[in-house]
């Protein structure tokens, strides 16, 4: 078979004006120190000093230190990819918006059937 050869769309292979080489992306270890698997999103976060308190504290379930903590780590960082992982920290321990809509439909039928039964005959 021919070598066929892709077109690349790294904006650095095509080199042109304000053509930059990629910074690499170093990957954290799949694994923590117990030897248990980490989540994925944290493995691609940026290496910063002020993060990886956040990141611990994330992995060993400390989620009051990280509500706590990730607002000073966005608004003292000027690094975008450092706020970012920060936010996407602070996102990942708040409730999903649907299952908080369906714990309070859930709670008014409730109330509306008990209601109901008492008063309703």
């Amino acid at each position: 078979m021919p070598d066929v050869q892709q077109p690349s769309t790294d904006p650095s292979a095509q080199g042109g004006a304000g053509a930059q080489p990629a910074e690499p992306v170093q990957e954290r270890a799949a694994l923590d120190a117990d030897g248990r698997n980490r989540p994925r999103f944290i493995l691609s976060m940026p290496d910063d000093p002020m993060l990886e308190p956040l990141i611990e504290a994330f992995e060993r379930g400390d989620y009051a230190y990280v509500r706590k903590q990730a607002q000073r780590v966005i608004d003292a960082n000027s690094n975008p990819d450092v706020k970012a992982a920060a936010g996407e920290l602070r996102r990942r321990i708040d409730p999903d918006p649907l299952v908080v809509l369906l714990l309070l439909l859930s709670l008014g039928l409730f109330g509306f059937l008990v209601l109901w039964t008492y008063f309703g005959r």
